[in-house]
């Protein structure tokens, strides 16, 4: 945990880059500093979690923690190259490293908003009734721990394997907008 409380500042100083990117920068470096910035924000949470405790007890579920953890490392670097090409293409004066952040358009779908919903109680200690699907998840209260809670849910339990970042991603987004997201991605097998 020492070690984990001495990167803090190292974070923090990220986050005021990455927003400085997102005041002064051009749009085609922004996606790919937001993911550098998730990244580490998320490897760091996943790491106290297992740290103390509160990833849970189960070999399991520390397991699935750890797995995170790799997982965000590797996420972590490609992002930085992708930063660094993004930067690059811009110094150069290349206007074509502008990175895709579109996502498919949203769809309802009851299978996968039951399984989101299901995630989302879990991960947030909330009761299905306090949850209202056409609320964005930043409301209901996602952060970086309930997100890494909420992929390790949906991987667990279905078997979907989604990048905890992208939900920070989709903060801005309903729980009902972000299950047609995730039934679109289903539906296209990625």
């Amino acid at each position: 945990m020492t070690r984990l409380n001495e990167t803090k500042p190292l974070i923090n100083a990220v986050r005021l880059a990455t927003a400085s990117v997102f005041v002064e920068g051009p749009p085609s470096v922004l996606p790919a500093a937001k993911r550098v910035e998730e990244g580490l924000v998320l490897f760091h949470t996943a790491m106290t979690a297992v740290a103390t405790g509160t990833a849970g007890t189960g070999d399991d579920t520390v397991a699935g923690y750890l797995a995170i953890c790799g997982r965000q490392r590797v996420g972590v670097r490609t992002a930085l190259m992708d930063f660094a090409s993004a930067a690059r293409g811009v110094l150069d004066g290349d206007s074509s490293q502008e990175l895709s952040t579109e996502l498919p358009p949203a769809q309802d779908c009851t299978e996968e908003l039951s399984w989101l919903l299901d995630g989302m109680e879990e991960a947030l200690g909330l009761q299905r009734s306090q949850l209202d699907a056409d609320v964005t998840l930043s409301e209901h209260g996602l952060d970086s721990l309930t997100a890494l809670h909420l992929g390790h849910h949906l991987r667990q339990r279905h078997g979907l394997v989604m990048e905890e970042s992208w939900f920070l991603g989709m903060g801005d987004q309903t729980v009902r907008q972000v299950a047609g997201h995730i039934a679109k991605l289903r539906a296209s097998g990625s």
